[in-house]
């Protein structure tokens, strides 16, 4: 996270650069306590723009060791000057690629890749320099005109290139945010940045890493550091289920998985796994998918009450021995179930009839002596129940459509690849979204109510 240190009083010593440096980490730590984010997972990244070769050293005599620039033949000066100081230097400003030779020469980082012609251009110079570069994509989040960067819907065709350039290591995405006294405008192109790292890492190429988040200066690192907080995609929760669990007296804790330890989740009373935008295969990109389906296989050896929805009931399928495969295509949009004889006498029959929200590429095969309990002409297999105490949903009963919108806007890039029109999701939202609501709540409550009797 660069941040800008222009506004501080000019320090004249290693004592005051270092005293500023305290007021910046301690404002840094306030932030994380009031995001409950760990503070060691924020970088803090000076930027010598302007700032004379003395006070440099004394800045590196202060501690700082890596330097943002944004002139590149500035940056090359300085780093060929203080050769001696083992500095890293990160380029953060725009580059020609008639420049991409001294990016490569010297500097550890680059900040603001946004076309494929300066990735080929460095990618010959380093290979020239039998050299590697981080890079972190730059983004337009604030649609100006003035400023660099891809516009937020082609990163994604933009990304998918990268691995072709293998001098190249891809870090995460950076944005510079509009320049304005209004927080609300500043936070929304934070936002529109995490959630686009949080979509990309569903589709990135394998080994590409964009999970680092570049945003906030001196004026707004306070509001990008509440914003970078988390990469829980925020788009998918309890829904209308959480009022339910709360009329009904139960006590709620989020863990988000593969952020939060699962300790507490192994003995809870009812535990409920929601959606998310990657695969049940996930176990080598993402370790805490194979921590989930351990954690789902105890819990269901003893028989503890556990609800799955979309991602959550394909974890459990594959901790039950089922496949979770292709579906051969995205289902996505409002549709109703069509109901087994286990469904129709299941709580599953509040939904007979009712349009459902739908939101899957993968879908799980039929776990052993689990009961088949809906379907769609586009899956199979929509929903399983084991005993009394286990059931999986494909689909998206919880939907709260007054929420549905950070839906639409974390889908992004989903959405247009799949060639479907936000506008006429909403649409669908507006008309099914009441009537799904009073089913859902129907169909929870009496699931609840027939779950094995345990301790509150």
């Amino acid at each position: 996270m660069p941040l800008a240190a222009a506004d501080w009083p000019m320090a004249q010593s290693v004592e005051q650069i270092a005293a500023n440096l305290a007021t910046v980490r301690q404002r840094i730590a306030d932030a994380c306590a009031r995001a409950g984010r760990d503070p060691a997972s924020v970088r803090l990244l000076p930027v010598s723009k302007t700032v004379d070769d003395a006070r440099i050293r004394m800045a590196v005599a202060a501690g700082c060791h890596e330097l943002g620039e944004n002139k590149v033949q500035e940056a090359q000066r300085k780093a060929e000057a203080m050769a001696d100081l083992g500095v890293h230097w990160s380029v953060i400003g725009h580059l020609q690629t008639n420049k991409a030779r001294y990016v490569a020469r010297f500097a550890s980082e680059f900040q603001a890749l946004d076309s494929l012609r300066v990735a080929e251009a460095l990618q010959q110079r380093l290979q020239l320099e039998d050299r590697t570069l981080d890079v972190f994509v730059q983004v337009n989040t604030s649609a100006e005109p003035s400023k660099y960067g891809l516009e937020p819907d082609a990163v994604g065709d933009f990304v998918q290139q990268l691995p072709a350039f293998d001098r190249l290591r891809a870090r995460g995405l950076m944005t510079l945010a509009v320049f304005t006294p209004e927080v609300e405008r500043v936070r929304a192109c934070f936002v529109r940045l995490r959630e686009l790292r949080d979509q990309l890492q569903c589709y990135a190429p394998a080994g590409l890493d964009l999970s680092q988040l570049s945003m906030g200066m001196s004026g707004d690192f306070e509001v990008a550091i509440e914003e970078g907080a988390t990469v829980h995609v925020a788009f998918e929760d309890l829904g209308t289920l959480k009022p339910l669990l709360l009329a009904q007296g139960w006590q709620l804790k989020v863990l988000q998985a593969g952020v939060d330890p699962l300790d507490d989740a192994e003995a809870a009373e009812l535990l409920v796994v929601l959606g998310g935008p990657i695969s049940a295969n996930d176990t080598e990109t993402y370790p805490f998918v194979t921590d989930s389906i351990a954690l789902l296989q105890r819990r269901l050896q003893q028989q503890r009450p556990t609800l799955g929805i979309c991602l959550g009931a394909q974890l459990m399928a594959r901790a039950l021995g089922a496949s979770v495969v292709a579906s051969g295509g995205k289902e996505i949009g409002f549709a109703p179930l069509l109901l087994t004889d286990d469904g129709q006498r299941s709580p599953l029959q509040a939904l007979q009839g009712i349009p459902v929200l739908h939101w899957h590429g993968e879908g799980f095969e039929l776990p052993p002596g689990a009961r088949r309990l809906a379907s769609t002409p586009a899956c199979r297999h929509q929903a399983f129940a084991i005993g009394q105490h286990a059931l999986g949903l494909q689909c998206h009963p919880e939907l709260d459509a007054r929420q549905f919108e950070r839906w639409l806007i974390g889908h992004t890039l989903e959405l247009a690849q799949a060639g479907i029109d936000p506008n006429d999701l909403r649409a669908q939202a507006r008309r099914y979204g009441a009537p799904l609501a009073a089913a859902a709540t129907a169909m929870f409550d009496h699931w609840l109510q027939d779950l094995p009797e345990m301790p509150r």
